[in-house]
């Protein structure tokens, strides 16, 4: 691990899981001068971070529990801030949503101490879109006012709706199933292009925060934290953490450490000797489809959203020709020899019939869609039955076993703001009225680009006219402000060379990029960075490829490039288990 990453010794802080949450940890740790060590048992942002729907959302369905409205008003505060902090990665979409006759929900007016009033709505003609209506002005109150809050104006554009009726709606989506449609709404939300990006971006941050004050940051995949040592009072005192490339053991003597473990943090507790005798987390998966983009319209920032069975159905658009869409919900166990993110066959069906009922002419592509499942940590609220009744609150845990111990977990949209709480609670315990560092502010790496994502592509393509314009425009909307460090390694056209003869594919060279700044150790670290994994194949056809072009590069030999081909095989083999 020495050659690839270093282990502190004594971090003020060790965070343990190095996904969206572990990561938006880190940079807050770092902003705010501590010594702090990320590690991550695979690669990071590699499991439930990477098997998103890739949504910063507001959570318009959690309008309908009244408990869960602050929840909505940080999710559509920090949607807004990552869409200025890391354009490059987070665009607003145009989301329609249609409404069908008996749309509807129940609306849960549960206020702590008072009994809960559960009030259907929907079951007759219209009360959808009064229902619908309501919500959208909702969105847009507290989109605002977070913006107002956090010292940004409101772009009126990017947080109102309009309303249709069911001839306009149908003009402007003319493959809707016109049965029952009622009307319907245009709003806006954001995508991450995707979210293991905006993980490495926490991470970059973080490092450029050390780099400026001189404290130590340091983050390492492939690290497995295995054994744990205690005080008397329960205190973790030493975690041994090994690297699973290597075999190399070493120990680390963290001041705090964050459980930020996702679906394994009730085991990661267990094995530390320090569970709570209650489980803190509920292991509930959701799958999608990602599907050739059928839809007639060539706008890529045109999504929809439908209102079935109390859940949204999302269909997003995914690079130009894939469409993502989901997702289901669905209670799983998460034990050991059990890929817990594997696809269920029930649950793909109920994406289709649920897509099909709304665009009657979808139909499965199998010679080209790909389906994906990622369990995601909820909020264990005992009485709740129905995973789609679950709240998606933010879970901020000390250990009533080791007062120095703290498990996090909660929504990918609003992490950084869940990052920035915990971190204070661990900044009041090592630096006792220490005055806190926000980052709502500060721009991502790839985030500091002049103007607009459009001003930045214009000026790559003023910069490097000799390069085809979809790479360049790749290249960018992937790295940002960072594209010369990829451009720059283009010293023969092999480099400019797609991964993957697909039009989203990024150049060889980014896969060089990426082990050069990005800490990668394993062709399917790279290929994650670069995004080849979620193209239609999977980028299975490109692992040779790109295997023979590292090793070229890296200095890799024959054996070295087979091992690293069929670690790509296994990886997304994993990935696309189904029962």
């Amino acid at each position: 691990m020495t050659q690839r990453n270093r282990i502190l010794s004594e971090p003020d802080v060790l965070i343990v899981g190095g996904g969206i949450v572990g990561s938006a940890i880190f940079r807050e740790c770092a902003r705010n001068g501590l010594s702090v060590q990320l590690v991550e048992s695979r690669d990071f942002g590699w499991d439930v971070s990477a098997g998103s729907t890739e949504m910063a959302h507001g959570g318009f369905r959690y309008l309908m529990a009244l408990a869960d409205w602050p929840l909505v008003f940080e999710s559509l505060t920090e949607r807004e801030l990552l869409s200025v902090n890391a354009p490059h990665l987070v665009r607003h979409l145009n989301f329609y949503m249609p409404v069908y006759k008996g749309d509807g929900t129940t609306f849960d007016f549960c206020i702590p101490r008072v009994p809960c009033m559960p009030i259907t709505v929907g079951g007759y003609f219209g009360a959808g879109m009064w229902m619908m209506q309501a919500g959208m002005i909702l969105y847009k109150v507290f989109a605002a006012l977070g913006l107002i809050m956090k010292g940004f104006p409101p772009n009126k554009d990017k947080i109102g709706y309009k309303k249709f009726k069911k001839a306009q709606m149908l003009k402007i989506a003319p493959q809707l199933n016109p049965d029952k449609l009622v009307g319907g709404f245009r709003f806006t939300d954001c995508k991450i292009e995707d979210v293991e990006r905006l993980v490495i971006e926490n991470i970059l941050s973080a490092e450029r925060y050390a780099r400026d004050t001189g404290i130590a940051a340091e983050a390492a995949n492939h690290a497995v934290a295995e054994k744990f040592e205690t005080a008397p009072d329960g205190r973790v005192t030493k975690v041994g953490i090994r690297d699973a490339l290597t075999g190399e053991v070493f120990s680390c003597r963290p001041k705090i450490v964050v459980n930020s473990t996702g679906v394994l943090i009730d085991r990661t507790l267990e094995k530390a000797g320090i569970g709570e005798g209650r489980e803190l987390i509920r292991k509930v998966s959701g799958s999608h489809i990602v599907s050739p983009r059928f839809l007639k319209s060539p706008d890529l920032t045109e999504a929809y959203a439908f209102w079935i069975d109390k859940k949204i159905l999302f269909l997003i658009s995914k690079g130009r020709d894939r469409l993502l869409i989901g997702t289901t919900e669905r209670d799983v166990e998460v034990g050991d020899g059990i890929n817990h993110n594997r696809n269920f066959k029930a649950d793909i069906d109920e994406i289709t019939a649920k897509t099909k009922s709304r665009f009657p002419e979808y139909a499965r592509d199998p010679e080209k869609d790909m389906y994906y499942t990622r369990v995601r940590p909820l909020l264990r609220q005992p009485g709740k039955t129905d995973p789609k009744a679950v709240s998606r609150r933010d879970l901020i845990q000390w250990s009533g076993k080791s007062p120095n111990t703290v498990s996090v977990s909660g929504k990918l949209g609003p992490a950084r703001h869940l990052a920035e709480v915990a971190t204070k609670g661990i900044l009041a315990k090592l630096k006792p009225g220490a005055k806190y560092a926000t980052t709502h502010k500060d721009r991502y790496p790839g985030g500091e680009i002049e103007g607009c994502m459009d001003d930045c592509s214009a000026r790559l393509r003023a910069a490097w006219p000799d390069i085809d314009p979809v790479t360049l425009e790749n290249v960018a909307r992937r790295y940002g402000a960072r594209h010369a460090g990829v451009l720059e390694l283009a010293k023969e056209p092999r480099d400019l060379d797609k991964i993957v003869s697909q039009p989203d594919s990024q150049p060889l060279c980014a896969l060089l990029f990426s082990f050069k700044t990005e800490h990668c150790a394993t062709l399917s670290d790279a290929m994650a960075r670069t995004g080849t994994h979620k193209l239609f194949g999977q980028g299975l056809d490109g692992a040779a490829k790109a295997a023979d072009y590292l090793g070229e590069k890296l200095g890799w030999d024959a054996a070295r490039i087979k091992s690293e081909i069929d670690g790509y095989k296994n990886f997304i083999a994993e990935r696309c288990d189904t029962v």
